[in-house]
């Protein structure tokens, strides 16, 4: 799993209109003679942090590999290609109807290629907005480089993304588009985990998941450096044990993990109405909870406002279990994390960095008043 927080990638610093169905090509160990000419050890830079922060979107570096993918998989390359939205993970549209995404060997990038690759067979892009996988792959067979460098190809949806436009949607958008994702949401929530998949159909992995994040919890806060001195003391006592925080008598749901607004693309008209076209990168999408689902989504692209939330949940209907002691539910799961959700909130809103305690914290960032 990929530890960076929303909006503050460590690489940085700082897709619905459909192709061609392109067949899944099998990797040979070698290439015709026409096609690009590519070697594992050109991509050795990569293999640690500063030579991936150098390369991983340089357009020019990867269009030798990018060619290579095209014509393994019957791609008419117009042009050259260019990076998309710096995420973790190289990725690239290619002539404004493909998108190929690399996966590297950090950040568990084996993993989230499996993730990715699995979560598309399961929300099919004919019945969600989601953009449909065309085509995977490895640049190279196994057993001819240190890491196969496998690969995902999808529809580019040509949409930017709500975080380039968030200021100019209008309220009544956002609030459309609160209770349009809760639909969705409760849907995706929904879909059955095949036992042989990606994500456990029990809750075993996400409980270890939240028995891992408890375990040096304020230490982890203390790091990241965005909560006050004050409200760190409180952590090991506020936190919950992890089977309080696991609705036992539900199935586990197939959350995203990972919702901000680079990650939902959609257009915006006039009078500042936006319509969402997809929702993209499930590479962190796991086995989980609603509680955990609602960090980003709520903090990122809510803003943490609590209208917005209650429309969410009018529309998604959470369960007896979600509705009993939300707030506090709701606040350790914020607390356990796997991202730091307080860097973004506390830059926007500084405000409430003045909490005196993690109760008070709690009310303002998550207190619907049980309305839901």
């Amino acid at each position: 799993m990929k530890t960076e927080s929303p909006g503050n990638n460590p690489l940085t610093g700082a897709s619905r209109c459909v192709g061609k169905l392109l067949a899944s090509h099998p990797i040979s160990t070698s290439s015709p003679s026409h096609m690009a000419e590519v070697s594992p050890a050109q991509l050795i830079p990569l293999s640690n942090l500063d030579g991936y922060r150098r390369y991983f979107t340089d357009a020019a570096f990867w269009t030798p590999f990018v060619s290579l993918v095209g014509e393994r998989h019957g791609f008419d390359i117009t042009d050259n290609p260019r990076s998309g939205l710096p995420g973790t993970f190289p990725t690239f549209i290619v002539s404004d109807r493909w998108v190929v995404k690399f996966f590297g060997p950090l950040f568990d990038g084996l993993s989230c290629f499996q993730v990715e690759q699995t979560t598309s067979h399961l929300i099919p892009s004919q019945e969600f907005p989601v953009p449909a996988l065309l085509a995977s792959g490895q640049l190279f067979p196994p057993g001819s480089a240190n890491w196969i460098w496998p690969y995902l190809i999808y529809e580019y949806v040509p949409a930017p993304s709500i975080g380039e436009v968030y200021s100019q949607v209008s309220y009544t958008s956002k609030l459309a588009l609160a209770r349009e994702l809760g639909f969705l949401l409760q849907r995706i929530h929904r879909l059955s985990l095949p036992a042989d998949s990606s994500f456990c159909p029990n809750w075993q992995s996400y409980q270890k998941l939240l028995t891992q994040q408890m375990s040096g919890c304020q230490e982890r806060h203390a790091t990241w450096g965005s909560l006050p001195e004050r409200l760190l003391s409180e952590i090991p006592s506020y936190l919950l044990h992890p089977s309080d925080l696991i609705p036992f008598s539900l199935a586990p749901s197939l959350i995203h993990a990972d919702l901000t607004r680079d990650h939902l693309l959609g257009h915006l008209l006039p009078g500042g109405e936006w319509k969402l076209q997809a929702i993209i990168d499930f590479g962190d999408a796991l086995s989980g909870d609603l509680f955990y689902e609602l960090v980003v989504l709520h903090l990122e692209i809510f803003d943490a406002d609590l209208h917005l939330l209650h429309s969410f949940l009018e529309t998604y209907q959470p369960s007896r279990f979600h509705r009993q002691d939300f707030v506090r539910k709701a606040m350790n799961l914020t607390l356990l994390h796997v991202f730091d959700p307080f860097c973004i909130l506390y830059e926007r809103h500084p405000e409430l960095r003045q909490s005196s305690c993690l109760d008070e914290l709690a009310n303002l960032l998550w207190n619907v008043n049980d309305t839901f």
